[in-house]
């Protein structure tokens, strides 16, 4: 044999000795990131197809109905490549016939382009996402170690594109990119909204109530959802990238090589064919710099990048400006090392806080810009807050004021609008006599409306036809005598809450036309005037819980289906009715506008602050009220 023959012999039983070493853990990782990936994406289609025009709006989702249908391929795309590999395994091939992408990228590049292609698309797809990750994670943890592996790529992977035995090379790099890409892409988002669904279904589920839960959650949601067009193609690419990898890996170490004994011509040397098998040799995996010289510069930008990645997060986590101590909640964006404060929550009774204003604690030199959710407690705020104070905050979600003697909520003098960002306006406890002319001008993205505690008689329907785009609307505690006829064409309600009011009628049925908010899910018309159940829209309105506990209802209507009772579809606790016999469908109410889904609920209910309903199970300890009011 001669000396080129055997050491085209030795090449070729290290190559082979490599394919067994890297075959294991290149299957697993296939198997594991196919599956787990097939069913997030899977799992994020069904929540786009699925999820109502309230949620989608809440996380502003990016058309959701395209993402939706892509989010669905991406999984599909997962299965393909997941029987592909089942396929490959069962019935070993003898040769391995690329892909046709496969194909076309070795007719137009070199094997090591290919993985500089593959790893540069990488760095690029990751370094966006971990930036902008940092927009919205709220626990400095999970942030810094979502960079921390960002810069792996950088730091880690490019050194193995100087590995001497190609095979080594090939599978280190496209194994940990792969590796990398399925901790980042799919099991990260996955941790993040297991441990907030866990928190939620197994602790309580009225968390979702809680202002601080629910802007994490929704901060989490807007970073796993899409987000734009940058944020698809990102996702997209990275997928599809790992795809292509992936399939090349499994059929790099599934493709039955030609028998490793010499040719029978030849008399192997007594030293081989006797004793153990040959060691791998451990040179295979050494550097070899001296014939790669142009890939320096490759590895030195990205080393140069890996480091800045974590500048910028090490920067953004622990050597930015304190926030003030109101400041419950806190990103940390990079590139930027002011207080990035997202929750606010102030309390001027127990802060001793005077005068009615607090434009000087909302200030972005204080707090920043990123303001998600302002919550104002027990603030003397006559006017409100002044919409010139909101306008720095674009990223605005949820403004609550909580028992704030509001009595009016001007338009700004210079016509400045709302930030367009707004979706959740809560007003409870006010002194309100009318609706605010503030509100006759909500940006279109509003989803959420609450004024509750009043003395509002009657809307007047300019104002309330302004509000045609609301999904949950609640008008309770405030007297109306009546709604305007034109929440009939509300086609995006689809809750609606009137409790504790003066109504005896309410058209959500229009007589002319026959139109009704389509959307519609609960009605709650509890403690009103309503003397007989409502049979017209309660028939029309299938699958509408109606809520009329607390009204003056003594009989019901013979026509009346007994099964909207029994599966309290049609509520009619603490009623006349319900009162004058024990009947399993009626349960009993510790006050008449206090619900029993009320209690505990995460939020101060002052229809439920008494002793008989148990001080709302403690939903108004954080308030500081006394036990008198």
């Amino acid at each position: 044999m001669s000396r080129l023959q055997r050491s085209s012999l030795r090449a070729s039983v290290t190559s082979a000795q490599l394919t067994t070493l890297f075959k294991t853990p290149i299957l697993v990782l296939a198997f594991t990131r196919h599956v787990t990936s097939a069913v997030y994406f899977a799992t994020i289609s069904v929540t786009y197809k699925s999820a109502n025009q309230e949620d989608l709006r809440s996380v502003q989702a990016y058309a959701p109905g395209i993402v939706g249908t892509i989010m669905g391929l991406l999984s599909l795309m997962h299965v393909y490549g997941l029987a592909w590999t089942v396929r490959r395994v069962c019935c070993l091939q003898r040769r391995g016939a690329a892909s046709p992408v496969g194909r076309f990228l070795n007719s137009i590049m070199s094997p090591t382009t290919q993985l500089t292609l593959f790893h540069t698309i990488d760095v690029v797809s990751q370094s966006y996402q971990a930036g902008r990750m940092s927009f919205f994670l709220v626990d400095r943890r999970y942030a810094m170690s979502f960079a921390m592996l960002v810069s792996a790529y950088c730091l880690v992977t490019p050194w193995f594109l100087f590995t001497k035995h190609t095979v080594a090379r090939r599978s280190l790099v496209l194994l940990i990119n792969n590796a990398l890409g399925f901790v980042l892409n799919s099991a990260f988002p996955i941790a993040l909204f297991i441990f907030q669904a866990l928190r939620l279904v197994i602790l309580d589920r009225h968390v979702q109530n809680d202002d601080k839960f629910v802007t994490v959650s929704l901060l989490i949601g807007r970073y796993i959802l899409v987000s734009s067009p940058a944020d698809l193609f990102s996702k997209i690419a990275s997928q599809c990238l790992s795809c292509v990898s992936i399939r090349s890996l499994v059929q790099s170490v599934t493709t039955k090589a030609p028998s490793a004994r010499y040719p029978s011509r030849y008399s192997p040397p007594a030293a081989i064919v006797c004793g153990p098998p040959a060691a791998l040799p451990l040179d295979s995996f050494s550097l070899q710099f001296r014939h790669r010289r142009h890939m320096l510069w490759y590895l030195i930008a990205n080393l140069a990048w890996g480091i800045t990645i974590v500048a910028c997060a090490g920067a953004a986590n622990f050597l930015r400006t304190p926030c003030p101590d109101y400041c419950m909640l806190a990103t940390s964006p990079w590139l930027d090392l002011t207080c990035s404060c997202v929750h606010v929550e102030l309390n001027c009774a127990l802060r001793g806080i005077r005068g009615t204003t607090v434009d000087e604690y909302i200030r972005p030199r204080d707090i920043g810009t990123s303001l998600f959710t302002l919550n104002v407690r027990r603030c003397d705020l006559s006017h409100g807050v002044p919409i010139a104070a909101l306008q720095p905050f674009q990223s605005l979600f949820a403004v609550f004021l909580y028992m704030t003697n509001i009595t009016d909520w001007p338009l700004d003098p210079i016509g400045l609008t709302w930030p367009p960002s707004l979706t959740v306006l809560h007003i409870r406890g006010s002194n309100l006599q009318h609706i605010p002319q503030a509100f006759a001008v909500l940006p279109p993205n509003i989803v959420y409306l609450r004024v509750e505690g009043g003395h509002i008689t009657s809307i007047p329907d300019a104002m309330f036809i302004a509000w045609a785009n609301v999904s949950s609307l609640s008008l309770s505690n405030l007297q109306l005598a009546q709604i305007p006829s034109s929440i009939a064409t509300f086609q995006e309600l689809v809750s609606l809450e009137l409790r504790g009011n003066e109504l005896t009628n309410v058209p959500l049925i229009d007589p002319v036309t026959g139109t009704s908010p389509s959307l519609l899910t609960s009605v709650d018309l509890s403690a009103n005037h309503f003397d007989h159940v409502p049979l017209d829209f309660v028939m029309l309105l299938p699958g509408v819980q109606f809520e009329l506990s607390s009204n003056p209802i003594a009989a019901l209507p013979p026509s009346l289906n007994p099964q909207l009772l029994t599966t309290r579809q049609l509520i009619l606790d603490d009623t006349p009715f319900c009162n004058s016999a024990a009947l399993s469908y009626c349960l009993p109410k510790c006050a008449k506008q206090c619900e029993t889904q009320l209690l505990g609920d995460y939020r101060c209910d002052m229809v439920c602050y008494s002793g008989a309903c148990n001080w709302d199970y403690g939903d108004c300890s954080s308030f500081g009220l006394s036990l008198d009011v």
